[in-house]
């Protein structure tokens, strides 16, 4: 059955699935987790970042397998629950705050996802490891997909290069050596070809060892009889052998010294990709934050300029009232000036205008028959 039937197996039949949920370790080894603080959950949205899906894509497909989440212990925080989190866990991530119910994802459900997702690369990687590299996969495919991944250690390296000068300076081909590799590391001999090809032959710099692996080549070609090879071995002089042997010590030494530093460079290379990730997530989380805040601050503007206007409002009508009290005011000092009047039996007089003294001022005049009669 090809690869790509066996990853269909995986879409269709749960108790594939169910098989192999327990290896959550490789999800690790196709893309790094990044995990919530609690360090084993992870969100939906996290869920679908971490196969490059969109969220709805995770949500259809957890609504349509409900009952294999639910085992796999799938919690929806609320209410006191969800707040004993966030006082736990969640103090460092501003977004996740202010929400009011959140769905949490335990490994066992984030490596199902990756089990049921049919167009996500992610996905198809962590199925195609799963099949290769656990289970049904030879000695030799298993070597490919580690060499694939990365997952050659300095040990492995260092006894691959060893194996491969002990047996160059001592007449052997690349192949024996790839053999001799092979019983001493958990690789194939074809693995330790390749890796020999793609790595170590980049990083040895003897052109001595180039020499001797052509001249084994030749020497192997032509068949040469065991009489022959025993007398040229018996006709060696001591001191060569002395001075090869001190020279092979020399080239390991200098080569395990450039694997050493090249290990430390990749590792150092590593942990910066890892930090600048973390930094990544954590401006993200700032970012958003920083969006929150500005939309609650233009909400919380909005109503200032609102109560601004119906303050205005206010006032203009509260001048209006005003005005109709005075105008009020003024009425009721006149009838009450009109009833002292008439209660104290007094006329009520009207002041004459400035105008009308004015007319009048210096003129002296008598009542007669009841009309005024001027000087």
């Amino acid at each position: 059955m090809s690869n790509l039937a066996l990853q269909e197996k995986f879409i269709e039949n749960q108790v594939l699935r169910n098989q192999y949920i327990q290896k959550t370790d490789v999800m690790n080894k196709v893309k790094l987790l990044t995990l919530l603080p609690d360090n084993e959950h992870m969100t939906v949205s996290m869920v679908a970042e971490y196969y490059e899906v969109e969220i709805k894509v995770i949500q259809m497909i957890m609504l349509r397998h409900k009952d294999e989440f639910e085992q796999d212990n799938v919690v929806i925080l609320r209410d006191e629950e969800l707040k004993k989190y966030k006082t736990t866990y969640l103090q460092d991530v501003g977004t996740l705050r202010r929400v009011n119910k959140l769905a949490i994802m335990p490994r066992r459900s984030i490596l199902r996802i990756g089990m049921l997702l049919r167009d996500s690369e992610i996905a198809k990687q962590i199925r195609t490891y799963l099949l290769n590299v656990e289970e049904f996969a030879s000695k030799e495919q298993r070597s490919k997909s580690m060499d694939h991944l990365g997952t050659w250690t300095p040990k492995e390296e260092m006894i691959l290069l060893d194996c491969f000068y002990s047996t160059i300076n001592n007449g052997g081909s690349l192949n024996e050596a790839a053999k001799k590799s092979s019983e001493k590391i958990n690789h194939t001999k074809n693995a330790c070809i390749a890796r020999y090809n793609t790595h170590l032959k980049l990083v040895i710099t003897d052109e001595n060892f180039f020499r001797k692996v052509e001249q084994n080549k030749r020497v192997k070609g032509s068949k040469p009889s065991l009489k022959i090879v025993q007398v040229e071995e018996a006709k060696a002089p001591e001191s060569t052998q002395s001075i090869d042997n001190e020279l092979l010590n020399q080239i390991h030494y200098s080569q395990t010294i450039i694997i050493d530093d090249m290990f430390k460079k990749n590792s150092k290379l590593l942990d910066d990709v890892f930090k600048l990730k973390d930094e990544n997530r954590i401006l993200s989380i700032k970012f958003k934050e920083f969006e929150s805040e500005k939309a609650i601050n233009d909400i919380l503007m909005m109503d200032k300029d609102r109560q601004l206007e119906l303050l205005n409002e206010k006032i203009v009508k509260l001048t209006e009232e005003l005005e109709t009290v005075k105008k009020k005011s003024n009425s009721y000092k006149s009838k009450l000036n009109t009833i002292q009047s008439a209660l104290s039996g007094k006329p009520t007089t009207k002041k004459n205008s400035p105008q009308q003294q004015t007319e009048r001022k210096g003129k002296s005049y008598k009542i007669k028959d009841g009309v005024p009669v001027f000087d």
